[in-house]
């Protein structure tokens, strides 16, 4: 599964040392995909998503950590990069995961969740709104 890690930038190095070494007392391996401005991505190999309820009480400094179910590039405006990512995200996993959602982490309250888009590595120039994205 890829993970992303929303890190601080108040430190260059520590963030993403913290990330790693709880993967690593976890006996989760992993392989970086990519780490910049902020944004740290994971293939986590052995793990499935109830590690991040785990990681999120043990990680000070990371602010979100987010399950990547499909990645496009921008297509110039939202209705075209949702469209391009709709065709890379299969609906039978998203399916599967709001399933196990909903039976493990929801089951034993009466909790709900929301879906969010964050621009992340472009300029405020680019047409991209992730209110937008979101609606859509």
């Amino acid at each position: 599964m890829r993970f992303a890690f929303l890190i601080s930038k108040e430190h260059e190095t520590l963030p993403k040392a913290e990330v790693i070494a709880c993967l690593d007392a976890l006996k989760v391996r992993f392989t970086e995909i990519m780490h910049e401005r902020g944004l740290l991505v994971f293939d986590l190999h052995n793990a499935d998503f109830s590690i991040a309820h785990i990681l999120a009480g043990r990680l000070g400094m990371t602010h979100h950590i987010l399950l990547i179910l499909g990645e496009c590039a921008h297509e110039g405006d939202v209705k075209k990069t949702v469209a391009a990512l709709s065709e890379v995200v299969d609906e039978a996993d998203i399916e599967r995961l709001l399933t196990s959602l909903f039976t493990t982490a929801f089951s034993a309250r009466n909790a709900s969740f929301a879906v969010r888009a964050m621009r992340i590595g472009m300029s405020r120039s680019d047409k991209c709104s992730s209110a937008d994205a979101e609606r859509e």
